[in-house]
């Protein structure tokens, strides 16, 4: 008796200390070249992200230890990651038992329930619970039950689980690749037999289409015996391909339309760049890589950016209502160099359709070469200086460059200011990096090119205006400052209402002076937006907007949340009409023109991004 007990207190001891042991255990660790480093054991559904911010580090730091994880990291594998003054000493237990901050993106993740998978939600600016119920059409008990934190309230920048029923295969929506198939009667559609095929293993960047030129027959057909296909295609995965004589038999007819309408689609010709066919009809992978400075708020800014992506998530809404399915990764790409180098690391990423981003000219090379690299479609919706655009033919660039601008500007300055008066009027010391002064130089280029003549005035003082000579009574003058800075070129404005009077004066002015009050003159400018008009389509986007976010955008020039809807309805357009295809020498708007912008998209050479070239002259009456 005495034996027994004496075993059991001594099992019970050691399951007491090993219990113990595991609180305080420290990670091991080895040393290369003199620097600690720890050795981690990747987690189940672990993502990179998570791990940085376990352990206090940056993710490229982890990639570059570890360029094994290059093609993702695997559940049970061993990484190595440096030892820091933040997570020294940090316990097994601790690291075990942390989870990630949150990403900075959108993502679906598998819970216990198998009936239900949840949507990882960053909370905007001025959202509500009830908005965000709305969007994904939830209730916000549902919202709060998964989210407890949520007791202590709602702030920008919080992760919220998000939690979406899954669909049975009946209630399954019209999927993107339902565009590709024929429109056979059910006699047609009969079973292949279970005899005659070939099995083909899926390789590397393989997609439907290559596997059925390969085996010349069609998409279709090899999703009626491998259904699993149509949603996902894995490198490894075994496909039934159906041998020719055991393939039903289909009016010729149809299926040569269908040969004729796949092939215009997808069939890349040596006068067009390869565009990255996409395997994956089942949603539309979007990605959008902006500043929300989630975690650095300094510029009122990167509000508009908020506002821009609000707009995007209504045309997305808006598209799930007829049918559509789509994954949403959202990142915090900041404003730096370094930041856009983490974000561009991301698994997630390189399986997109298309990423809508960056904001910011420093950034886009990276982002560029990355488009590249994956064959990803990319759009830049505000930089008009993407330097690499000639040569990328993944790159799509909304705000036109300055010379397709420049041309509009001749172009008008012959059609419908015929027998004016230009004048450039230089302020000393203007920046040579002034994009205002650029614009004014390459201006006068085009001006001789095209045989108009023009004055130039040296500005130093009001009085130099009058002393110049250079305005007319006979005639409109066009003034043309060499400078896009409004602060400079203030109290010259002021000079130039005080003859308003004495001559026909006609300002350009730069698109984003529209805020500023230029008095009595009359101005003109050119932009990629057409002046918004209080129309009912107007109004009910901002209904619209309004039932979903529970906030109304800023009234500003242009407005960012309308340059997001109409961008993003665009593009899914395109993608539901043509698939992830755009190769073509253009993509023109219509039958959709926008609400702020109409878009027509070309290629400048082969080998070029699109650009949009629609551009507006605002004509605004002052006096």
């Amino acid at each position: 008796m005495k034996k027994n007990l004496l075993f059991t207190c001594i099992i019970l001891f050691i399951s007491l200390c090993l219990f113990s042991q595991n609180q305080t255990a420290k990670l091991p660790t080895k040393t290369i070249k003199g620097v600690e480093y720890y050795i981690y054991t990747v987690q189940q559904a672990e993502g990179l992200y998570s791990i940085s911010k376990k352990f206090h580090v940056t993710q490229a730091e982890i990639n570059t230890l570890n360029p094994e994880i290059q093609n993702g990291l695997k559940n049970g594998q061993q990484i190595i990651i440096p030892v820091n003054n933040e997570n020294k000493n940090i316990s097994l237990q601790a690291v075990e038992n942390k989870t990630g901050s949150s990403e900075n993106k959108i993502a679906v993740s598998p819970q216990a329930n198998t009936n239900v998978t949840f949507i990882d939600h960053v909370v905007l600016k001025k959202q509500t619970i009830f908005a965000i119920s709305k969007q994904y059409n939830v209730s916000q008990d549902e919202i709060l039950k998964y989210n407890p934190e949520l007791k202590n309230g709602l702030k920008a920048g919080m992760t919220l689980k998000i939690p979406v029923v899954k669909e049975t295969q009946t209630e399954k929506k019209k999927s993107i690749f339902d565009i590709f198939k024929k429109n056979k009667d059910n006699q047609e559609k009969e079973e292949i037999k279970s005899t005659g095929y070939i099995e083909h293993e899926v390789k590397a960047k393989e997609t439907l289409y290559s596997i059925s030129k390969l085996y010349n027959i069609g998409i279709e057909d090899i999703i009626l015996n491998n259904p699993e296909a149509e949603h996902k295609l894995t490198i490894g995965t075994i496909l039934k391909i159906p041998q020719a004589n055991t393939l039903p038999k289909v009016n010729k007819q149809n299926q040569k339309e269908e040969k004729t309408k796949v092939e215009k689609e997808n069939t890349v010709t040596a006068e067009t760049p390869s565009i990255k066919p996409s395997g994956n009809f089942q949603s539309i992978k979007l990605a959008f890589i902006l500043p929300f400075m989630l975690e650095n708020k300094t510029d009122a800014i990167n509000d508009k950016f908020t506002e821009f992506y609000a707009g995007a998530l209504e045309a997305v809404n808006e598209a799930k209502k007829e049918g559509l399915s789509f994954d949403i990764y959202t990142y915090d790409s900041e404003k730096s160099e370094n930041r856009i180098n983490e974000v561009i690391t991301s698994q997630e990423l390189k399986s997109v359709d298309l990423i809508i981003g960056p904001a910011y000219t420093n950034q886009i090379s990276a982002v560029s070469q990355f488009a590249k690299d994956f064959r990803i479609n990319t759009l830049i919706p505000f930089s008009s200086k993407v330097y690499d655009f000639e040569k990328n033919p993944y790159l799509i660039q909304f705000n036109p460059s300055q010379n397709v601008v420049l041309d509009f500007m001749v172009e008008k300055l012959k059609t419908e200011y015929t027998n004016s008066n230009i004048i450039f009027c230089d302020l000393p010391g203007v920046s040579y990096a002034d994009d205002g002064n650029d614009f004014s130089v390459g201006l006068r280029i085009k001006l001789k090119g095209a045989n108009i003549s023009y004055r130039e005035v040296p500005v130093v003082s009001f009085e130099s205006f009058e002393q110049s000579y250079a305005f007319q009574n006979n005639m409109q003058n066009i003034v043309i400052f060499n400078t896009d800075k409004f602060s400079l070129v203030n109290q010259y404005i002021s000079a130039l209402s005080s003859i308003g009077n004495k001559y026909d004066i006609l300002l350009y002015e730069q698109y984003s002076w529209q805020t500023n009050n230029l008095l009595n003159i009359n101005t003109f400018c050119i932009a990629p937006f057409k002046s918004l008009a209080n129309s009912p389509d107007i109004i009910n986007y901002e209904t619209k907007f309004y039932k979903a976010f529970q906030w109304h955008p800023e009234n500003s020039s242009p407005r960012y949340d309308i340059l997001g809807y109409d961008l993003t309805k665009f593009f899914i357009k395109q993608i539901h009409t043509n698939g992830f295809n755009f190769a073509r020498k253009e993509l023109v708007s219509n039958p959709y023109t926008g609400l702020q912008s109409e878009l027509k998209f070309e290629r400048d050479s082969d080998y070029s991004g699109l650009m949009n070239k629609q551009l507006y002259l605002i004509k605004t009456n002052r006096k």
